[in-house]
């Protein structure tokens, strides 16, 4: 793989790469080797991510799925980005790796049957951030141990900060006033919402919004999720709006009049962009909701609609992570094309092939009949 193209792999955030690697090293190191994500030795020494296929052939022929999963072994596992082996995830790579490493090539062991199996869910999903490996364990009931589900320090610092916002309102109105106090109260509070082990801190919050104390921690964890991805789009944004903007660029009819695709790719560019924007607005529809049930709370003194969007906020933070992703691959797919180019204007024949990428990431919505398409889901969300 191209160093360039790796270290922008290793650079991307926790919805396009999960370290195995780093978790692992740190569990051995405090003893905790029970504790490891795969019974197969070498897979705990990998970095799985996120990976866009590349290989679109202009003549038709498109893999299954434009996002796969590659695994990758770094050399040096303190300098992943300075080279290492990797291999984009199946049965079939996955066994002959196995066989090479181990000398078994016949029998499959329990072991890797094991992993195979975390594998697959993992390459079935659509993100690879805590919140949606979570949730992957909810539905499945097979759990991967809590150690790898755990935000960077650097997200959990943006969550807490964004999540103080959020709760620092509903202490002031329970304390009745602002001062020391509502800072004393504030910090364990948003502590509790990223550390499992301090939910109990969240109890009062819990009682003022009137939930059962059955579905208190799900709901408030449910939050830290939402907070999560809001935090996740706002970052994402502007470089959306780059990118679109050069997109816009790319279908000027001028561009294609000595192409072979003249008349045909600025149509296609166009259903391009209205299918991300469908995307993009669900995206939006999403986060209004939470942001009118969260006034209604803060403003009106009303909890119910609140409590009711977090009660369905797993599907939600779901779809926000699939779309985030996507959105996020098309972003780099795109910028690192244009950074090969003088003014960042790329010729017909890179376009046309990065635009063969796009519309697998993001399919034509033309009529939105198909009940699960993104089309439909904005129009349900703004019903």
């Amino acid at each position: 793989m191209e160093s360039a193209r790796l270290e922008l792999l290793l650079a991307a955030g926790p919805s396009l790469r999960f370290d195995v690697l780093e978790i692992s090293r740190r569990l051995v190191a405090a003893g905790r080797s029970s504790e490891l994500l795969f019974r197969t030795a070498f897979l705990n020494r990998s970095i799985l991510l996120k990976h866009v296929d590349r290989g679109v052939d202009r003549r038709g022929a498109k893999p299954s799925r434009p996002i796969q999963t590659l695994v990758y072994f770094p050399y040096d596992p303190v300098r992943p980005e300075s080279g290492g082996e990797s291999f984009v995830y199946s049965h079939e790579a996955l066994r002959a790796l196995y066989a090479s490493k181990t000398g078994i090539v016949d029998a499959l062991s329990e072991e890797l049957l094991h992993d195979e199996a975390i594998l697959d869910r993992l390459d079935e999903l659509p993100a690879l951030n805590p919140f949606v490996l979570r949730e992957l364990c909810a539905a499945d009931g097979k759990g991967i141990p809590e150690a790898y589900l755990q935000l960077d320090e650097f997200a959990v610092a943006r969550l807490q900060r964004r999540l103080a916002r959020r709760v620092r309102p509903l202490i002031v109105a329970a304390l009745g006033s602002e001062g020391e106090q509502v800072g004393k109260a504030l910090r364990p509070m948003v502590e509790a919402f990223v550390n499992p082990c301090e939910r109990h801190r969240l109890r009062g919050l819990a009682a003022s919004l009137h939930l059962d104390p059955e579905e208190a921690v799900g709901v408030l964890a449910a939050w830290a999720g939402i907070a999560f991805f809001e935090d996740e789009i706002a970052q994402l944004k502007p470089r959306v709006q780059t990118f679109l903007q050069e997109l816009v660029a790319a279908g000027e009819p001028t561009q294609w009049l000595a192409s072979s695709d003249h008349g045909r790719m600025p149509d296609r560019l166009a259903a391009l962009r209205g299918s991300m924007r469908v995307s993009w607005l669900e995206l939006r529809s999403i986060l209004e909701c939470y942001q009118e049930s969260y006034d209604a709370l803060v403003f009106n003194g009303v909890p119910q609609p609140f409590v009711a969007f977090l009660r369905e906020s797993r599907q939600h933070y779901w779809r926000l992570g699939e779309v985030c992703a996507r959105y996020e691959q098309a972003v780099r797919a795109w910028g690192e094309r244009t950074q090969r180019y003088a003014q960042g204007k790329l010729p017909p024949d890179v376009v046309a092939e990065l635009v063969d990428f796009l519309e697998q990431l993001f399919p034509a919505v033309s009529d939105g009949r198909a009940g699960g398409g993104p089309a439909a889901s904005a129009r349900r969300l703004a019903s």
